[in-house]
């Protein structure tokens, strides 16, 4: 079984396929914004939240703020470091479940992924 893919990029790149406006995006890659002032946003400071995607589907965070952000997971499944701004952070997900995350430095961002 493969290992978990981590990257930090300048900018966001979907592998084999095209992006979706929907949550679902079953040919290569989630996006989730960090959308501007997102420290004060809560359950949505992570858009969209949750993300649903099948088993396999590597998820890229793009922190569209003017602060630095993370996307930490609270089981310790990932944690993308210091994500600055106009900067992305990208992780796969080979295991189905519900990852809940935060942001370390502003502990009301919260979100969650679900891996089907």
């Amino acid at each position: 079984m493969s290992s978990p893919r981590t990257c930090l990029c300048d900018r966001v790149t979907l592998v084999g396929g095209h992006a979706h406006s929907h949550e679902h995006h079953e040919h290569g890659g989630g996006n989730v914004t960090i959308p501007q002032g997102a420290q004060v946003l809560g359950s949505s400071a992570y858009a969209p939240n949750p993300i649903t995607l099948p088993v396999g589907t590597m998820v890229t965070w793009t922190n569209t703020d003017s602060t630095a952000h993370t996307a930490t997971s609270n089981t310790g499944a990932f944690n993308s470091g210091t994500i600055a701004p106009g900067r992305s952070f990208s992780f796969t997900f080979q295991t189905a479940g519900t990852y809940p995350y935060h942001c370390n430095f502003h502990s009301g961002m919260v979100g969650s992924v679900v891996v089907q």
